[in-house]
């Protein structure tokens, strides 16, 4: 599919189903005509069209298309003339109606008005006369009523003309409009990402997607269509809002230039800069908008869509740029408490440009919210540019110097620049030894560029050094830093870095406690405990109150975001593990990291770990070979930057994936695994450790001491979960002859298992009960439970001799889904799962699928 194909195939329309019924049942009940209202882009006029037809058709009427143009508003009947002329027409309202009567006699006349608001005032008047004594019927478009001449507006107050708004598409719609678009697999986040970059405009998802195409931001993988990168305007959309911006008056067209240059602008401050005529024709002219922020009820004005502000950015030469940059210098020169991130980033973009220097605050404020916008190549050269020299010459103070190389030091860290960062950390901590320096960062009031200083440090030890010890060293090195903030900060800095370390002992009785003490109205410093003390919670068996905790949490940080913008991706991390753990794979479906929270413009994800954590939803539906595949591309992603510290549980997670699809590198990637230190994934130590000894287990390894030494240590701390799954994996190598061995096992499952929340937990009991038993036939139906669980027992199990495929399929009709089934989830055809599975039966032996429980 490409942006070719699509102009040459047509883009899709949809029908409206809802609109066009409305209309349709309002010609039908006696109305006259209809009046659609909607923004440019729509769809308003496509509408008209199904309609206008469906009625000529319907009532063999004859259709008249008539479309306002700016250029006849002025111009008595220049509009009718325009549309009427080569039907004889004189150029009074005596030949007009001589023209249109001859079809009203014998036959119904429908009027199609596309821009109704631009008739002139003539051509209007006598449509609307039409209309009123039964002479024609009506089907006209405007962007809004106000902007109609009054003629018009009277058929729809005297209730003669039904209105219908037209709004933009919601999210569903633009799902399905990029569906049939792109002829693939859209998934949910994507649509999402357009329909709010869109503003469900249909012709800006158009051009997104055209533009998407053809610079590659928008391509198909394995996990199906994608955007990486920032979304551009097409040359036809450049050109479409060009040539509005330049039907303008240069008042009004000023208003729309000043409002993108420097969006959200303040509304008392725009009017102080522009005639409040000039600002009310630019509002009508529907390129600029008003916003009511809520609960501060501070009206801001910006363009009425991200894509307009891109392009008249674009198009304003450099002189004009200037010259509403000086215009507007007051404005510009005070920051208000009330700026947005986007309006401070704004400003000091608009100066640059200009080759202005807006100072050091503007800089380092503009770097901040480049960061919070994902905008890292701006943030770092922003705050490079801020710790140059002033103007005049004159170095910056080292309060200033720590303030830009805490913004700068993130963003590097933030590409994998680590070295770079490191630097910078350590030139800042050394500058804060300097009390002076010290002090003026507390009466400056930036005491949070200190702090970050030394989180980072300490960060950066944990999470990519994976040197536990020495990040609680910085932490406690740096912990009179962190008190500025709080007379608890340093501590519970300390106490999340046990957390995340799996530092359970040292974490657990003392995060409780305080998450206990202020529930749901807890303060931002607090907040970062939650997420690793649900981990806790889960390793413990008590995935219930993880969830519960994950629940309100969720929606605490999505209200957040900007204050606490990590702690969403933290959360949904942690729901997505307890929901598998507990064996509802339906739901962490649904609550993937990422997935549902890409409407809030704060939030940063590692984006690699949603890529993990859908793989692991593909593996517990029994999609290996495309886990595999998946997990293979996040591991190349993190060899080049791994900023997280997350290469060992993508490396672990990708052979065992490898390992039960019989990939011929399984044994190759294990290995790797094996070498990779946990870092960040020590918050699931435990787990991991199981899901490496079954990809060894799969591949014909004896690791039978390692999982006893894993039981041991398991129970030895508590850690009833990965206790679980290693007891039950050891039950399972030890085979049918070893009974003392599986006997013990077993009654060591059950106790364990009746400590964890969740179906998953009982299956495990209930499948080695059933085995325990000998029955045959309770034993296949608990192991279909525990693959409805996302726990495959021929995942712990070592692997036969089946290719990829054939075993993927085996073990699918082994858990008891059809054939049919199985190719919906596989996106097979029924007679391809047939045939591999009969090459399976030939090759174990075996006669019917009930025997195949054996064997996968």
């Amino acid at each position: 599919m490409t942006a070719e194909s699509i102009e040459r195939s047509g883009w899709p329309m949809l029908e409206r189903p809802e609109e066009f019924g409305m209309a349709w049942d309002a010609l039908e009940s006696g109305a006259r005509g209809l009046l659609l209202l909607g923004e440019s882009g729509t769809g308003k006029t496509v509408l008209a069209e199904r309609v206008s037809s469906a009625y000529a058709e319907a009532h063999q009427a004859v259709e008249l298309p008539i479309i306002g143009a700016a250029r006849d508003a002025g111009m008595p009947w220049g509009t009718m003339a325009r549309h009427v002329g080569d039907l004889q027409f004189g150029g009074d309202q005596i030949e007009l109606e001589r023209t249109v009567r001859p079809f009203s006699a014998t036959d119904r006349v429908l009027l199609r008005v596309d821009d109704a608001h631009l008739l002139d005032e003539m051509s209007s008047q006598y449509v609307s006369w039409l209309v009123r004594t039964g002479h024609a019927a009506i089907v006209a478009t405007t962007r809004a009523f106000r902007f109609l001449p009054t003629s018009l507006q009277l058929l729809v107050k005297d209730a003669q003309v039904e209105q219908i708004d037209v709004g933009p598409l919601d999210e569903s719609q633009v799902f399905e409009l990029l569906s049939r678009a792109l002829g693939g697999d859209v998934r949910d986040a994507l649509a999402r990402r357009i329909w709010r970059h869109s503003g469900g405009n249909a012709l800006f998802v158009r051009e997104l997607v055209r533009s998407g195409l053809r610079s590659g931001a928008l391509n198909s993988s394995s996990d199906g269509w994608q955007w990486t990168g920032t979304f551009k305007a097409t040359r036809q959309l450049h050109d479409l809002l060009r040539t509005e911006l330049d039907s303008l008056p240069g008042p009004i067209r000023t208003v729309v230039e000043l409002v993108s240059l420097g969006e959200p602008m303040p509304h008392t401050d725009l009017l102080h800069l522009v005639d409040a005529a000039d600002y009310d024709l630019a509002l009508e002219s529907g390129l600029i908008k008003v916003e009511i922020s809520r609960p501060s009820a501070i009206k801001r004005v910006r363009p009425s869509h991200p894509l307009i502000g891109e392009v008249v950015r674009e198009i304003v030469p450099t002189a004009t740029r200037r010259d509403l940059y000086q215009l507007a210098n007051e404005y510009r020169s005070r920051a208000l408490p009330s700026d947005t991130p986007t309006a401070r980033l704004r400003t000091a973009a608009w100066a640059l440009e200009c080759g202005i220097d807006p100072g050091f605050d503007a800089l380092i404020s503009a770097a901040a919210a480049a960061m919070q916008f994902h905008d890292i190549d701006r943030c770092i050269a922003l705050a490079h540019d801020a710790l140059a020299e002033m103007p005049d010459g004159a170095p910056i103070t080292g309060a200033q110097k720590v303030r830009a190389l805490a913004v700068r030091a993130f963003a590097l860290g933030f590409v994998g620049n680590q070295e770079r960062s490191r630097k910078d950390l350590d030139a800042g901590w050394r500058l804060l030894q300097d009390a002076e320096v010290a002090a003026d960062l507390r009466a400056g009031g930036w005491e949070s560029a200190a702090c970050e200083i030394v989180t980072m440090r300490a960060g950066m030890a944990q999470y990519l050094d994976d040197d536990p010890a020495r990040a609680q060293d910085f932490a406690a090195e740096g912990a009179w830093v962190l008190d500025w903030q709080s007379p608890d900060a340093a501590r519970l800095f300390s106490l999340t870095l046990h957390g995340w370390a799996g530092q359970w002992d040292e974490f657990m009785p003392e995060a409780a406690a305080i998450i206990d003490r202020f529930g749901a109205n807890m303060p931002g410093e607090v907040f970062q405990l939650v997420a690793p003390h649900a981990f806790g919670l889960c390793a413990h068996g008590e995935i219930d109150a993880a969830l519960d905790l994950c629940g309100w949490a969720v929606e605490a940080a999505r209200a957040n975001s900007e204050a606490e913008p990590w702690a969403v991706g933290q959360l949904r991390n942690a729901q997505h593990h307890a929901l598998l753990w507990a064996g509802d794979v339906e739901a962490a479906r649904r609550w993937g990291p990422g997935d549902a929270d890409e409407d809030l413009p704060f939030v940063k994800f590692e984006r690699n770990l949603t890529a993990v954590a859908r793989s692991e939803i593909d593996m517990a539906e029994g999609r290996w070979s495309k886990a595999a595949t998946d997990l293979k591309d996040v591991t190349d992603r993190l060899s080049d930057n791994d900023q997280g510290g997350m290469s060992a549980y993508a490396w672990i997670t990708r052979a065992f994936a490898e390992a039960v699809a019989g990939s011929p590198k399984a044994r190759r990637t294990l290995s790797r695994a094996r070498r990779e230190s946990l870092r960040s994934a020590r918050v699931i130590t435990g787990e991991l450790s199981v899901t490496q000894l079954c990809a060894a287990v799969v591949l014909g390894d004896d690791v039978t001491a390692e999982l006893d030494e894993l039981i041991s240590w398991t129970r030895q701390h508590g850690l009833a979960l990965a206790e679980l799954d290693a007891l039950h994996v050891r039950y399972l190598s030890a085979g049918r002859a070893d009974d003392t061995t599986r006997a013990r096992l077993a009654g060591r499952i059950r106790e364990v298992a009746a400590l964890i929340d969740g179906e998953r937990a009982r299956a495990i009991a209930g499948h080695v009960d059933a085995l325990q038993a000998g029955d045959d036939v309770l034993a296949k139906r608990c192991t279909g439970d525990l693959a409805q669980c996302g726990t495959w027992v021929h995942a712990r199990m070592p692997r036969p001799p089946l290719t990829s495929r054939e075993h993927e399929i085996a073990a699918l009709a082994a858990s008891g889904l059809t054939s049919r089934a199985i190719a919906e989830r596989l996106h097979l055809s029924v007679r391809t799962v047939d045939s591999h599975l009969s090459r399976v039966f030939t090759k174990l032996n075996v006669r019917s699928r009930s025997e195949l429980g054996g064997y996968v």
